[in-house]
């Protein structure tokens, strides 16, 4: 509980017919005799923080649908081969209402379904100036660009915001681009190096983002732009960065 104020009360017996209540506001505990079931306060919680941390969790982060999970506790690394799933994608929240400093060369916009081809020449530019809130998923399954196709994990799951979706960036390139903007500064990431040598599957850094040739991969966009739902079928490694409006 975040705010307001519950209301706890003892059960009602023969031997206790007026049970002690307790009102409970954010923040506070109580404790309950196991024997006797009489209830009284505890000492406060210690670490408002904490409350905090999750009442952010409740106003930005998305209800989920499929195989994805989103991580409440920022990982130490989302780095290739750090967290490795061949079921899940992780879903983090970056950073919240940040401006765009630069222009986004290419990213998907409009509702509607993207596969193929359609991820990269459907893209357009979003506007610098903007502010967003950004999300990073990620799905890392462990295996290798030469992997047969019948052999690379596919993940699919649906993510709904409480405000519309402003960008979808799959782009390797523009993942790097927008990383000092939009990701938290203490989580490791992929670096180009980790595709310097994999010329043969993918284009200086495009590893990380969806690789277009993938016929598996798409991108579905809600008409209200508040989800966005995702099917990653990861030679490697796949992240996508979602921007949406800010909560303020």
């Amino acid at each position: 509980m975040f705010s307001g104020l519950v209301e706890l009360s003892e059960r009602a017996t023969e031997q206790n017919p007026e049970p002690a209540k307790i009102p409970l506001r954010a923040g506070a505990q109580a404790s309950v005799d196991a024997e006797t079931g009489r209830i009284g306060l505890a000492e406060p919680l210690d670490h408002a923080h904490v409350f905090a941390r999750d009442l952010a969790d409740v106003r930005y982060r998305p209800r989920i649908e499929g195989r994805a999970e989103y991580l409440r506790q920022t990982p130490a690394s989302l780095a290739m081969g750090q967290l490795i799933d061949d079921k899940l994608m992780r879903v983090v929240r970056e950073r919240t209402g940040v401006v765009l400093s630069r222009e986004i060369d290419a990213a998907l916009t409009r509702p509607g379904r993207y596969t193929g081809a359609g991820l990269r020449n459907k893209a357009e530019p979003v506007a610098a100036g903007l502010r967003v809130d950004s999300f990073l998923v990620h799905f890392d399954p462990g295996t290798t660009p030469d992997a047969r196709a019948d052999d690379v994990p596919t993940a699919t799951a649906t993510l709904t915001f409480s405000r519309p979706v402003v960008a979808v960036i799959v782009d390797g390139n523009l993942l790097y681009e927008t990383d000092a903007v939009c990701a938290l500064p203490l989580l490791d990431l992929p670096l180009r190096s980790d595709f310097k040598n994999l010329a043969d599957h993918y284009n200086a850094g495009n590893g990380r983002g969806i690789e277009v040739s993938n016929a598996d991969d798409a991108i579905e966009i809600s008409e209200d732009r508040t989800r966005v739902t995702l099917t990653l079928a990861a030679s490697m490694i796949d992240q996508v960065r979602v921007l949406i409006e800010p909560a303020d």
